[in-house]
């Protein structure tokens, strides 16, 4: 929860980026991007308290990616080819797989 929350938190960060390089949404883009640099660091660190690292940054950055491209096609109007719906459909299946085993390994022991 932790990682996908902070993943989500960096997405937006990069949104906010990106807003910034519109003139007239400069200085709302700077401000949004250090409020969501900070959430994703605080959120970061308290994931890492709480729960396995391991957990922490595969969520963080599978969040941070999936946000991020779902998020710009909404928010910018960015479109998107085939290859990168297909990155996006191997992270989700990747998120998956080691879920699932971590799942697995767990029970037998």
């Amino acid at each position: 929860v932790f990682g996908f929350t902070a993943g989500t938190m960096m997405a937006f960060q990069s949104i906010s980026k990106r807003i910034s390089t519109i003139s007239e949404m400069l200085l709302p883009g700077i401000i949004l991007t250090c409020i969501f640099a900070i959430l994703t660091l605080l959120i970061t660190q308290i994931g890492f308290i709480r729960a396995k690292s391991s957990q922490v940054v595969s969520s963080f950055t599978s969040a941070s990616i999936l946000v991020a491209s779902v998020a710009s096609i909404f928010i910018l109007s960015e479109s998107m080819n085939g290859l990168q719906f297909l990155g996006i459909a191997a992270i989700i299946v990747g998120v998956l797989l080691i879920t699932m085993l971590k799942a697995c390994l767990a029970a037998k022991r």
